[in-house]
């Protein structure tokens, strides 16, 4: 789903949907009976949080950290308790998700997901995965079983903690000409693709250059209503999403 505009108006829309389409139906295997929860009705002060600036692939720009580093203090002021703190084995989340996408079939996957969607190879920016040669079944094998012990190893940390805050990307927006920088940076998503955790993303300040820059709030397996909270609170106390000036 994309969305556009104040997060506050985006969450109270899923909320009146996903009842609707949330939920086993008999038809797709791969929904599990997970009840659903109303962000309105977590409480903040209640939860720990964990926060990172460093994922171990590349370090947050210095504007980047002190957004992030504003987004824990807005929530610290809601009441979580925050250590500084991430996943084990999410440094190997770029060789991963590289591996997987293009390490053992030479690219069939991506051109696959492509086709069905429509979209032009040469207009894709996932053309760096179809250059790759294909190793065959074993490399995928030995990929499958480095992801599952990520995600083994990984979901310890919700033990722990509640809620997670890390930037979205290690950079504000990029410009066009900055998009061939792109890949390293938006490492800090990766965690949650191979992972499966909810994740939100929202505005929470602006670089130099008045470019926007996100926080991601993450939460455990099935608390899409804890990564909401957090936030909805984050873009109360930063003001989030606002028209370009462009």
């Amino acid at each position: 789903m994309i969305h556009v505009g104040p997060l506050s108006r985006y969450v109270e829309d899923l909320e009146l949907l996903l009842p609707l389409l949330g939920g086993p139906d008999g038809r797709d295997p791969f929904i599990a009976p997970v009840p659903l929860r109303s962000s309105s009705e977590v409480e903040l002060e209640k939860l720990r949080g964990a926060f990172f600036v460093d994922n171990g692939v590349v370090p947050a720009s210095e504007e980047t950290a002190q957004v992030v580093r504003d987004a824990v203090e807005a929530l610290s002021h809601a009441g979580l308790r925050f250590d500084e703190a991430r996943p084990e084995g999410i440094e190997d989340t770029v060789e991963l998700h590289a591996g997987l996408l293009r390490g053992w079939d030479g690219g069939a996957l991506v051109r696959s997901l492509l086709e069905a969607s429509g979209t032009p190879e040469e207009r894709s920016m996932l053309t760096r995965y179809l250059e790759a040669p294909a190793e065959g079944p074993e490399k995928l094998v030995e990929l499958r079983d480095r992801w599952d012990r990520l995600c083994e190893r990984a979901l310890a940390f919700f033990e722990r903690y509640d809620l997670m805050v890390s930037p979205v990307h290690a950079e504000p927006a990029l410009t066009p000409e900055e998009l061939p920088n792109y890949y390293q940076g938006a490492s800090y998503t990766m965690t949650q693709n191979l992972t499966g955790w909810p994740a939100a993303v929202v505005r929470a300040g602006t670089s130099s250059k008045e470019l926007p820059i996100g926080v991601q709030i993450t939460a455990a397996p099935w608390r899409d209503d804890v990564a909401l909270a957090g936030a909805k609170c984050v873009e109360e106390a930063l003001g989030g999403w606002r028209p370009p000036s462009i």
